[in-house]
């Protein structure tokens, strides 16, 4: 059966068939491209969302590594430099740098990812970069040079004070937005409380070392025969120690013990100890009492090393023939076994009221031949590290 179009209806030959179906076609491609153009975008903007909720994980974890340094470390130059390191284990932060105020001068702490950055890297304190310092504003540093495609410099300050800045670079274009600014802007406050606290501290340190010089004095007041003897014990226990590997706030806690190691003689008469006779044994027996005195004095105040024990130690020897308590090898604390060889041998060598000084060489015969048997082995092998390399040439 045949069917008769309307007489509306166009008839459609062969070429405007094609027309109609090219144009179908080219509207498909351009429908294609556009779905194509919004997949990659989608594609895109949920790589990019990721990437950026990696990189605030990676900040977040950032700031809780810098909470950790600032409670493990006590030294202003070994923070700073443990804060740079962290932060450029952040993606895309190639290199960082934390110039600080100090004693009327800028000093700069810095680390990059890249060797010859490393190598490359150096700004003055006239730069850019230290504009925050001045204004208090951030500074955002575009198209730097070396790899860095741009750069941020934050000031580290409060409403009280500005201390420093706190520079980094990324080697990603428009890394340092808002968001990153927030996280960046808590390290810068981190820092700031870090320095504070150990400057607080660090008064403290000071207060307490030059309230052990007070006592110091007072003992060489009572005994005159050991004038320096505090002060000299102090400086060679603090090199031994360095030596052994102590950290900077057991070396200067060390270095307090050793200051006042004779705190206790302030009770002993001083018709002993300046007698200018060898003591009898009753009386030798009141002298070992300042070891107990020297502890009872002590014993209340809370250190952050037990300077009280060890100074109740300090004439204790390694074969148990010390005193007060007789203590044996590993009983004895590691501090006091310093100060135990320290303090012979400035003894040994000073004049006292009831003998004249032995000479350096018989004193240093005298360590050598009980290494092991009164001293402790390791000590006083950095005992004579400390002594070959000229220490009594500085004291």
């Amino acid at each position: 059966m045949r069917v008769r179009l309307p007489p509306s209806a166009p008839l459609l030959n062969n070429i405007n068939m094609k027309e109609k179906i090219n144009e179908v076609k080219v509207k498909i491609n351009e429908e294609i491209e556009i779905l194509a153009d919004l997949i990659e975008d989608l594609i895109v903007g949920k790589e990019k969302n990721e990437e950026k909720i990696l990189n605030l994980i990676s900040l977040q974890n950032i700031i809780r590594g810098i909470n950790e340094i600032l409670l493990r470390i006590k030294n202003k130059g070994a923070l700073l430099q443990e804060i740079i390191n962290l932060l450029i284990t952040q993606p895309h932060i190639i290199g960082s740098f934390i110039g600080i105020l100090e004693d009327g001068e800028i000093k700069i702490y810095s680390n990059f990812k890249n060797n010859e950055l490393n190598n490359e890297f150096s700004i003055d304190t006239d730069s850019e970069f230290f504009e925050p310092f001045y204004s208090g504003e951030i500074k955002r540093i575009n198209s730097y040079k070396n790899k860095i495609v741009n750069a941020i410099s934050l000031p580290i300050s409060d409403e009280k004070e500005r201390v420093g800045v706190l520079g980094l670079f990324s080697d990603k274009q428009d890394f340092f937005d808002d968001e990153e600014l927030n996280y960046l802007t808590d390290v810068t406050s981190d820092i700031l409380v870090g320095l504070r606290t150990i400057n607080y501290e660090k008064r403290i340190r000071d207060s307490l070392l030059n309230l052990a010089r007070g006592i110091t004095k007072i003992v060489e007041l009572k005994d005159p025969g050991s004038k320096n003897h505090g002060e000299v014990v102090a400086k060679l226990s603090y090199e031994i120690g360095k030596r052994l590997g102590f950290d900077e706030e057991k070396l200067e806690m060390l270095y307090i013990a050793a200051l006042i190691h004779d705190i206790g003689k302030i009770s002993i008469a001083l018709e002993i100890l300046n007698k200018p006779f060898k003591l009898r044994d009753v009386e030798y027996e009141w002298v070992k009492q300042h070891t107990y005195y020297g502890y009872e004095y002590l014993r209340d105040i809370n250190f952050p090393l037990p300077i009280a024990e060890i100074i109740l130690q300090h004439h204790e020897r390694i074969d148990g023939s010390g005193y007060p308590r007789k203590l044996k090898g590993n009983e004895i604390m590691i501090e006091a076994k310093i100060i135990a060889v320290c303090e012979v041998f400035h003894a040994m060598i000073s004049h006292k009221p009831y003998r004249p000084p032995h000479s350096i060489e018989e004193t240093l015969d005298y360590i050598r031949t009980n290494r092991g048997v009164l001293f402790d082995e390791f000590v006083v092998d950095k005992f004579f590290e400390v002594i070959n390399e000229g220490f009594l040439n500085r004291c």
